[in-house]
C-alpha cells in the first residue's frame, strides 16, 4: 500500500503512475480515512536516468494540491518506489509530481 489518500483522489494517482510506468498495476481500496492505493512495482535503490511525471494534482480538484503532491512524493521514496521526487507548479496553482 502506497497510502490513504482523499477520496476519488488514489484512482486518479494510481492511473498516473500506471501510465507513467512507475509501477504496473494499481487499485483502490475505501476505507474510512480516504482510499487505499495498492500498486504493484519493483523497488528502486538508484535514482532513474530521467524525470518522469506521475500526475498533476489541480487546484479545483483537491483542496491542498501541494501538499497532496508533497504527500505522494514522500510515500513514493518511503516506499521505495522511487529514489526521489519534486513538485513543478505552474500560472495556476496545480502541482505536478514528477519522479527519479
Amino acid at each position: 500500500m502506497l497510502g490513504t489518500y482523499g477520496v476519488g483522489r488514489a484512482a486518479v494517482i494510481g492511473t498516473g503512475g500506471e501510465a507513467a510506468g512507475v509501477w504496473v498495476d494499481a487499485s483502490t481500496r475505501s476505507g474510512f480515512a480516504g482510499d487505499d492505493l495498492v500498486i504493484t512495482y519493483t523497488p528502486r535503490f538508484v535514482q532513474a536516468a530521467r524525470e518522469r511525471v506521475v500526475y498533476t494534482a489541480l487546484y479545483n480538484q483537491v483542496a491542498y494540491p501541494q501538499a497532496e503532491c508533497d504527500r505522494v512524493g514522500a510515500d513514493g521514496v518511503a516506499m521505495r518506489v522511487w529514489v526521489s521526487y519534486r513538485c513543478r507548479t505552474g500560472v495556476a496553482p496545480n502541482y505536478t509530481l514528477l519522479v527519479r
